[in-house]
């Protein structure tokens, strides 16, 4: 071949990216040419084909770059909004149950503070003061989301180490923090092991999570020691979330609950196993003063009725509260914490 054949080919192959085999081919065409013709063509070659590699190269690396990151960041299903709004219902569903339900016990100090008597009392006082236990879950989930102040980051470029922290007020204004370190384990037909450990408030918290992505269904297991833990099912139908509580202790159900609401403005609970037989409404209402209280809708057996309650006050270990009844009886309880190392 000759020198104008040769530069046509190298301009040729050179735009078309064929370098590798290309390279060699043209090398072994002009060694029969005189040394100055090979000297101009060689720098012909190295002037094409370097630009053309580099830019090849580059985008390849970038390519790979943008697929690693890309595979990492849909592989945690924490990046869908959704799911992390999910999961922090299902943490402070499981948390509270635990901290205030699971650790507080019912005192015998309920005083009836309105005169007279009324039939329904005894219901009414054994119904508020096993309620009252739900009080500041329900204040929680009340709140509107939009609220939240959650930020999540990753602890390792390589690793599926994360952390996900998030602060929520009560109705009292009290700041909750939580703090979730986690790992993630993809399986088969996109679910998801999630195991880490959760923190509020200086309360150390295991958790294991289950995620479904195909079918939005969530399960966590929160728990201190093995023998005692809160199950959380969450699911959502339409507009609905729906989360379904349990608590076991040595592998049997003390009691089992559901949480069901479209909107933060009414939460409703209902009882499936356990010593209530009671379905409430909550709401979050406002007084004359411009403090907060929950208004409950009960339904228990054959009464129904309104109880507004309010905390009175609280310490490191109890828990003061005020009911009254929608005949304008007013009840008091006294919920004692018990040391949260059983």
């Amino acid at each position: 071949m000759k020198r104008k054949q040769i530069e046509k080919q190298i301009k040729y192959e050179s735009e078309h990216v064929k370098i590798p085999s290309v390279y060699l081919d043209i090398k072994q065409k002009i060694d029969h040419l005189p040394r100055q013709e090979v000297y101009t063509l060689n720098n012909t070659i190295k002037r094409r084909f370097s630009l053309v590699y580099k830019v090849s190269v580059s985008f390849v690396i970038v390519l790979l770059i943008s697929l690693v990151l890309f595979r990492f960041r849909n592989a945690d299903p924490m990046d869908d909004d959704s799911i992390v709004e999910a999961l922090l219902y299902a943490t402070i569903t499981s948390s509270s149950y635990t901290t205030d339900i699971v650790n507080t016990q019912t005192s015998d100090e309920i005083i009836l503070l309105a005169n007279g008597q009324s039939e329904n009392d005894d219901e009414i006082e054994s119904e508020a003061n096993y309620l009252t236990k739900y009080l500041k879950m329900m204040e929680i989930l009340s709140n509107d989301t939009n609220n939240y102040e959650f930020t999540k980051q990753k602890l390792s470029a390589l690793s599926k180490s994360y952390q996900l922290a998030y602060v929520i007020e009560n109705i009292e204004g009290e700041s909750i923090n939580y703090l979730l370190t986690y790992e993630l384990e993809e399986q088969e037909d996109n679910k998801y092991m999630i195991n880490g450990t959760l923190i509020i408030n200086e309360l150390t918290y295991y958790i294991d999570i289950t995620y479904d992505k195909e079918n939005k269904t969530l399960e966590t297991k929160t728990y201190q020691n093995e023998n005692e833990y809160v199950l959380v099912s969450y699911h959502k139908n339409d507009e609905t979330f729906n989360y379904s509580v349990s608590h076991i202790e040595e592998n049997d159900i003390q009691e089992s609950i559901e949480i069901s609401f479209e909107s933060k403005q009414s939460i409703r609970l209902s009882f499936m196993n356990g010593q209530s037989r009671g379905t409430y409404e909550f709401q979050v209402e406002t007084g004359v003063l411009g403090r907060k209280y929950l208004q409950v809708q009960y339904q228990i057996g054959q009464y129904a009725g309104t109880m507004n309650i309010r905390v009175l006050a609280s310490d490191n270990a109890n828990y003061y509260f005020e009911v009254i009844t929608s005949e304008g009886r007013t009840f008091s309880f006294t919920k004692t914490r018990r040391n949260n190392n059983k």
